[in-house]
C-alpha cells in the first residue's frame, strides 16, 4: 500500500512539472505573438513606433551600434544610472575614440524634490524599493560624477525641475538615403523602476518631419491629428531643455558642488 502511495505522489509530481511546462511553453509563444501583433500594428507604425518589447532596456550590441553612428544623442531620465552603469565604458570609449564627435545633450532630475522624494515613497510602499537601496538623489550625483570625469567637449547636461516625462533618449543618424531619428523610450511610472517597462522604439525620417508641424505667426506648432513619438519627445525634450532648466543649472555644476 505504501508502495502504490509512493508511486501515485510520484505520478501526481510528474503530471503537475509536466504541466507547468506546458503552461509555460504556451506563456512564452503567446507573449512572443503578442509582442510580434503590436510590432504590425499599422495604427503605431503611422506615429513612428516600430518595434515594442519587454525587458526594459537596450541590448548591448544595440547600444554600440546607436552610438557608433549617431551624430547627436538627446537624453532624459531622472538619474540614468541603471542605463548609464551598464553602458558607460561604451559611452567613455565611444567620445573619447571611436566617435569624438558625437553630441550628448543629457538632462537629468533635480536633486531634493518633491518628485524625487514620492518616487522613493511609492517604490518603497510596492516592495520595489529596500532600505539600504542608493538614494535616487545619490544617483543623480553618481551620474553627473561619471560624465563629468570624461575628456569630451561634445557633452552637456542640464537639470531640470520638471516631473512630467517617461526615460528616453533620441538619436540623430546621417545616412546616403536620408537623414533619420530614433527614439527609444521606456514605457512605466513609478512604483515600477524602468528596467523592468515596456521598451519602445520610434523612427522619423528627416524629410518627414515638417509634416508634423504647422506654422502660425512664424513660430511652429505640432499638429494635432499628424503625430510622430519621435518628434513629439524632441519637442518635449527641445522645450525643458531651453526653458524649464533654471538659469542657474543650465551649466555644469560646479567643482565645490560636485565635491558635497
Amino acid at each position: 500500500m505504501e508502495e502504490f502511495d509512493l508511486y501515485n505522489n510520484l505520478f501526481n509530481a510528474l503530471l503537475a512539472i509536466i504541466q507547468a511546462i506546458i503552461l509555460a511553453g504556451f506563456t512564452v509563444l503567446f507573449t512572443k505573438k503578442a509582442f510580434k501583433a503590436v510590432n504590425n500594428n499599422n495604427s503605431l507604425k503611422k506615429i513612428g513606433i516600430n518595434e515594442i518589447y519587454d525587458g526594459g532596456k537596450i541590448k548591448r550590441q544595440q547600444m554600440i551600434k546607436i552610438l557608433s553612428k549617431a551624430t547627436e544623442i538627446k537624453m532624459c531620465y531622472v538619474s540614468g544610472e541603471n542605463l548609464f552603469n551598464q553602458y558607460f565604458d561604451i559611452i567613455k570609449e565611444t567620445v573619447e575614440n571611436k566617435n569624438p564627435s558625437l553630441e550628448l545633450k543629457i538632462l537629468l532630475c533635480k536633486e531634493d524634490t518633491d518628485f524625487v522624494k514620492e518616487i522613493e515613497k511609492i517604490e518603497k510602499k510596492y516592495g520595489f524599493r529596500k532600505e539600504d537601496d542608493i538614494k535616487i538623489d545619490k544617483s543623480i550625483r553618481n551620474v553627473y560624477n561619471k560624465f563629468y570625469s570624461l575628456d569630451s567637449k561634445n557633452i552637456n547636461i542640464r537639470i531640470s525641475n520638471t516631473f512630467y516625462f517617461f526615460p528616453y533618449f533620441i538619436a540623430r543618424f546621417k545616412s546616403e538615403k536620408g537623414d533619420y531619428k530614433e527614439a527609444y523610450m521606456n514605457y512605466y511610472i513609478p512604483p515600477r523602476k524602468a528596467k523592468d517597462s515596456i521598451f519602445i522604439k520610434a523612427r522619423v525620417n528627416s524629410d518627414e518631419e515638417d509634416n508634423y508641424y504647422y506654422k502660425s505667426n512664424g513660430k511652429n506648432f505640432l499638429k494635432d491629428k499628424t503625430k510622430n513619438i519621435v518628434v513629439d519627445l524632441e519637442a518635449h525634450f527641445d522645450y525643458i531643455w531651453n526653458n524649464q532648466a533654471p538659469p542657474n543649472e543650465k551649466t555644469l555644476l560646479t567643482m565645490f558642488e560636485i565635491m558635497l
